[in-house]
């Protein structure tokens, strides 16, 4: 089995182990401006955002035309704040994470928040996934994170992240609509 994997733009290398053979082909990239590759997934992992964005089945409450402009402007820029991580497989995308950098202004605490998370791939070892996870972590690191946030739409997926990547329940966002939302 051989590791593959690609900068970050940031002097990193990061690489994911491949686990049997139906991952053979299939590999982890953070997409960096550098990298012309990168450029060439781009427009399907702007696709799939969107896509994610506009499901019922996630519970996204975010404008995918507004979340895409924010992305392709952010990847053009000097000191980029989102990550933007693939599974792709012959370059096809076939999973991608979204996460970003934030400080809460009230008690100075940077953090990096994961935004999307989606596989498509059947029968991905969980270890392979908990590296793009590692690979996330070390980019917030970098970035100057001290926690990673993300919010999940269902217990079953907070069982999830918090049985196969360590996460903990912190705080419980709820909500209601209101004025012209009702």
């Amino acid at each position: 089995m051989e590791a593959t994997g690609i900068g970050n733009g940031n002097g990193l290398e990061h690489a994911a182990e491949t686990k049997g053979p139906l991952l053979l082909s299939t590999r982890l990239v953070v997409l960096d401006r550098e990298h012309p590759s990168s450029w060439s997934l781009l427009p399907q992992v702007v696709a799939r955002v969107k896509k994610f964005c506009n499901s019922r089945e996630h519970h996204a409450d975010s404008n995918a035309e507004i979340v895409a402009r924010w992305i392709e402007r952010d990847f053009t820029s000097e000191k980029p704040t989102v990550l933007l991580m693939v599974m792709e497989e012959a370059g096809v995308v076939v999973g991608h994470l979204l996460a970003c950098m934030m400080k809460n202004e009230f008690n100075d605490c940077q953090y990096m928040h994961i935004w999307q998370y989606e596989v498509d791939k059947e029968g991905v070892s969980m270890d392979y996934l908990r590296g793009g996870f590692d690979i996330a972590i070390e980019w917030g690191e970098v970035h100057g994170a001290t926690e990673v946030r993300l919010e999940c739409s269902s217990e079953k997926l907070a069982r999830v992240y918090m049985t196969f990547y360590g996460f903990k329940p912190w705080n419980l966002i709820m909500r209601k609509e209101i004025g012209n939302g009702q």
